[in-house]
């Protein structure tokens, strides 16, 4: 019986190191999805967006005493319809006055503003150049100032306070499964979850003045500064059901503000002085849209800040922030346009 047993344990060994030695020779391969599997694109289509926004700034002072100054211009709301192919895209911008949402000038005063946009992405690069030219602002913090102040009265006005700006942004996409374009438009759409690494560089120079001043005062003050800002943002695109995406990304945002200030007086001279500044800030996004093969439509908002304290004490801070809604339909592009298309990328140093 105890020989019968050994032999026994012997057999169940023996076939137990045959079968790991069998398991240990099978491979099992998984074969990473493909990157269709993640992002569909659409630029072989007309892409014609409608969309209503507002975007704005704010110039943020604080000096030594804690005393506060927030400039901004008033709000505009504006209506853009686009019409994309490929990397090429045409848009028009209008306000709409039948929405009475502009008509306050009353109240914050009447803002001009001009803006000029170029956008190129080149593989997992966005491009964007922008140069904007903003007259009229009010002091957001009235209040501040003028303990009567209550909502719906007007604000202090500063009409002839200019801010010019040009530069632009470079972003670099680290993941090519995530859609960086499905965030806000149509010539992509975004299948599966992805997540990223966004790093963006801005690069602006800005040129302040109050032309007023020099009635006021008999001085005339010019402001230029070059701003140069790294931001750092992780990003997510959660397709949480089918044909519905919800984007987010935020990060900090590091830099140099190269600031020289010049004093213009009544006899013409002027004095200027030049000053360098580490800045820190932060940037976020939140999108949320829906896509399918022909039709889109979403909401999308951001905001950019970024600080630096001059002398231990005074504080100098902008803020940049955009809202959008938009919907849209994808076209069958006429031949012409493609074969147009095709001709013009034999010429171009990309695919």
């Amino acid at each position: 019986m105890q020989k019968c047993l050994y032999i026994s344990l012997l057999f169940l060994l023996t076939s137990a190191s045959e079968l790991f030695a069998q398991n240990e020779d099978v491979k099992v391969t998984v074969k990473p999805m493909p990157d269709s599997a993640f992002i569909r694109s659409f630029d072989d289509y007309l892409n014609l967006t409608l969309t209503y926004n507002t975007h704005n700034l704010q110039y943020r002072m604080t000096d030594a005493d804690d005393v506060k100054f927030i400039f901004s211009p008033n709000e505009i709301y504006e209506t853009e319809i686009c019409l994309a192919y490929s990397f090429l895209f045409v848009k028009y911008t209008f306000s709409p006055k039948f929405l009475d949402i502009n008509n306050n000038e009353n109240i914050k005063g009447n803002t001009n503003r001009d803006d000029i946009e170029l956008a190129l992405s080149v593989n997992r690069f966005d491009i964007d150049f922008e140069h904007c030219d903003v007259t009229g602002f009010y002091l957001y913090n009235t209040k501040d100032f003028d303990a009567t102040w209550q909502p719906g009265r007007p604000y202090i006005l500063f009409p002839d306070m200019r801010v010019k700006q040009t530069g632009g942004s470079i972003v670099y996409n680290c993941n090519k499964r995530f859609s960086y374009a499905s965030l806000d438009g149509g010539s992509e759409q975004q299948l599966k979850t992805a997540f990223s690494f966004l790093p963006t560089l801005y690069v602006y120079y800005f040129r302040m003045r109050d032309a007023d001043t020099a009635v006021k005062q008999g001085e005339d003050e010019y402001t230029k500064n070059w701003d140069l800002n790294l931001c750092l943002p992780l990003a997510a695109n959660f397709v949480f059901a089918k044909n519905w995406y919800c984007g987010v990304n935020a990060g900090p945002c590091i830099g140099l503000d190269m600031i020289s200030s010049t004093l213009v007086d009544k006899a013409d001279k002027q004095e200027t002085q030049k000053q360098t500044f580490a800045s820190i800030g932060y940037t976020g996004r939140v999108s949320i849209g829906w896509s399918n093969r022909k039709y889109f439509a979403g909401i999308d908002g951001s905001i950019r800040r970024y600080a630096h304290i001059a002398n231990g004490d005074d504080e100098m801070e902008k803020r940049f922030y955009n809202a959008s809604i938009y919907a849209g339909m994808r076209i069958a592009a006429p031949k012409f346009v493609k074969r147009s298309m095709d001709w013009l990328k034999r010429f171009l140093p990309f695919d």
